[in-house]
């Protein structure tokens, strides 16, 4: 274990991200899921020699368990200080952000900090990411004009990745320079997608989701509204509005019907209420929303 201390000072662990099925089978290997998405690109740890890298194993469980964090911190702290170029273009006179001249840029979409840097560039605190392929990172802000064919544009940068250099044509949401939501056309035919977006002047919310499952929505809206939760509590500011925009086809009836359901199950929280007592002064409002068209919008005065 001494050895293998010195050579993580002596030598520089990185981390790097591989597409989602790399070395799936290999428990051993030190990784990590990019965000906990279905076909999520890892994080896998590599010792960097200059001219091969080394990926790490740990020689069992116990092991792997033990030096994990270990790893990830020591890994995380010399991504932190690499400093790549940051260009700036405009593109149908919106801003478009790329990253490039090191080959772990791509990376630097866990680095918080360079993140935050980003989104002060494009002048926003919500923002789309791209890391089609390693050597290169692509971001928007996530209410430009841009935003409809981001997807699409990522998705000819990966396909026409350097051969050996792919990583993923899905693109994620930062929120404040973190990951919050993954987006991309097989996430969204199978309905696990959503994308949380706040209104920093405001601090109201909207929780987008793309499905077109009513037995699939339930677990969307619980798992998208908790994760609002999370962010309200960490920001300790919330404007009283949060709404959901359900991107997908479905009978209007049995859908009203469910969001209805939903807005009476969120009633019968104690937790939600005495949380929403405490952060916000204003009345809370919830709504609903299919494809953009309201449903039902409905002021919660029990709170």
């Amino acid at each position: 274990m001494k050895q293998t201390i010195r050579q993580f000072i002596m030598s520089k662990l990185m981390p790097v991200l591989k597409p989602f099925d790399y070395q799936k089978k290999e428990n051993l290997l030190y990784k990590m899921p990019l965000i906990e998405e279905s076909n999520s690109p890892i994080i896998v740890f590599a010792i960097d020699e200059g001219n091969f890298l080394k990926f790490e194993y740990a020689a069992n469980e116990k092991e792997y368990e033990q030096n994990f964090q270990k790893i990830y911190k020591q890994a995380l702290q010399n991504l932190k200080e690499i400093k790549p170029q940051i260009q700036i273009n405009k593109l149908e006179n919106e801003k478009i952000v790329f990253v490039i001249g090191n080959e772990y840029v791509s990376e630097k979409i866990i680095d918080k900090n360079f993140m935050q840097e980003i989104s002060k560039e494009l002048e926003s605190d919500n923002i789309l990411v791209g890391v089609p392929f390693r050597g290169i990172l692509v971001a928007i802000d996530s209410k430009s004009n841009l935003s409809n064919k981001f997807l699409a544009t990522i998705k000819k940068y990966y396909q026409n990745a350097p051969l050996g250099l792919a990583i993923t044509d899905n693109i994620f949401l930062l929120q404040n320079g973190e990951i919050t939501a993954m987006a991309g056309e097989e996430v969204q035919a199978i309905g696990l997608n959503y994308r949380i977006i706040e209104d920093t002047q405001s601090n109201n919310y909207e929780i987008e989701i793309f499905c077109n499952s009513l037995n699939q929505l339930t677990d969307l809206i619980n798992n998208s509204f908790q994760k609002a939760m999370y962010l309200i509590m960490d920001k300790k500011s919330f404007g009283g509005n949060l709404s959901f925009n359900i991107k997908g086809d479905f009978n209007l009836s049995e859908l009203t019907n469910k969001c209805n359901n939903y807005i009476k199950s969120i009633k019968e929280k104690e937790i939600v209420k005495i949380l929403f007592k405490h952060i916000t002064k204003s009345p809370v409002i919830i709504s609903f929303s299919n494809n953009n068209n309201k449903i039902i919008s409905e002021e919660l005065k029990s709170f």
